[in-house]
């Protein structure tokens, strides 16, 4: 798995699914083949991890990155045995300034055999200039929402569909692949919640057109396992299971979640999860991205996920956060009202 954080490898570690969903030991465990486990749990053999963190990660910090240092972050996230890094965006600098030097990072790179480096390209402009920088292989990116396809690439769900079929029909000549995004496919911060329908109808027309894979976004992190589970449901009356991938934002804890619904629908969905800086303003200050991430708290957040996955990501998490201190102070009032008990006999 690469430099991942432990909490990542222990949560998507065989033995600990095991352990968590079935109730099977480490030792047993342990001593089952891959294949063997796969067969018994239901989770897949392998997964895919597209590393977005280049350029969904980075687009959005405020301070410009240097160019030689995002091309050292590459080389060194190469090396970790990712197959798939997402570079950088062909966007104009006007809209993601961080985003400026996209031809520079992508002609500085080493590029290491068995890693795949996209990029994503807005348009036809931005397609040919990613291909004479030495790309070859591209993303299109649109949305489930008509009003953050305005606001995100300044044109209806309509038109975005018009663009990105001409820069697929440029890449199928030069046998480029093009992979698609479908932002919003679970929450979106104009709409509120999107229909599971407008999300398939999207996704069918990307892969109509010609993309190999379609990765469905929760762009701002309010997906739950439940509505997860609804959307990929949907999405794949119309679209193949091999051809699916989800992105998840952990903006509310709940990444890991949803990752692991989406393990249980498909053996081989893959998934990205973007490093990014971003968090919302209006929970406290103490809970910053990197204290969640060192917590043990994801087992009581996957917990509660799965035991109320309609409820909204706001109440999910400050359940899981409370969880912990429920545990513990539990076993305090037992022995306390026991004591009272006895003593009142």
């Amino acid at each position: 798995m690469g430099n991942m954080p432990s909490a990542v490898k222990h949560c998507l570690s065989y033995q600990h699914l095991l352990r968590e969903h079935l109730g099977v030991g480490d030792t047993v465990a342990g001593a089952l083949e891959p294949a063997q486990v796969t067969q018994l749990s239901g989770f897949p053999e392998y997964v895919k991890i597209v590393e977005v963190g280049p350029r969904d990660g980075l687009q959005n910090e405020k301070v410009i990155v240097p160019t030689d240092i995002k091309i050292e972050f590459i080389n060194q996230l190469s090396k970790t045995g990712l197959s798939v890094i997402e570079v950088t965006s062909f966007v104009s600098s006007k809209w993601v300034p961080q985003m400026a030097d996209h031809t520079e990072v992508m002609k500085g790179i080493y590029q290491y055999p068995g890693v795949r480096y996209p990029v994503l390209t807005p348009n036809l402009q931005g397609f040919h200039n990613a291909i004479a920088a030495g790309a070859t292989e591209v993303s299109v990116f649109g949305a489930a929402s008509e009003s953050f396809s305005k606001k995100n690439i300044n044109c209806s769900i309509e038109e975005s569909m018009e663009r990105f079929e001409a820069v697929v029909k440029s890449a199928r000549h030069i046998n480029v692949p093009v992979r698609g995004y479908v932002s919003c496919a679970l929450g979106c911060p104009y709409e509120g919640h999107i229909a599971p329908e407008k999300v398939a109808k999207v996704s069918k027309q990307l892969y109509s057109m010609g993309c190999y894979e379609i990765s469905l976004g929760d762009t701002i992190g309010v997906g739950t396992p439940g509505s997860m589970k609804r959307m990929l449901e949907s999405v794949m009356k119309e679209i193949p299971l091999s051809a699916l991938a989800v992105h998840c934002h952990d903006t509310y804890g709940q990444a890991l979640a949803n990752i692991l619904t989406a393990l249980q629908v498909n053996p081989i969905l893959p998934f990205s999860l973007p490093l990014s800086s971003s968090f919302p303003p209006s929970l406290p200050p103490f809970l910053s991205p990197s204290l969640l991430s060192s917590l043990p708290s994801f087992l009581p957040l996957s917990l509660s996920s799965f035991l109320f996955p309609s409820l909204s990501p706001f109440l999910l998490f400050f359940l899981s956060f409370l969880f912990p201190f429920i545990l513990v102070s539990l076993p305090t009032f037992l022995l306390f009202f026991f004591s009272v008990l006895n003593f009142a006999f």
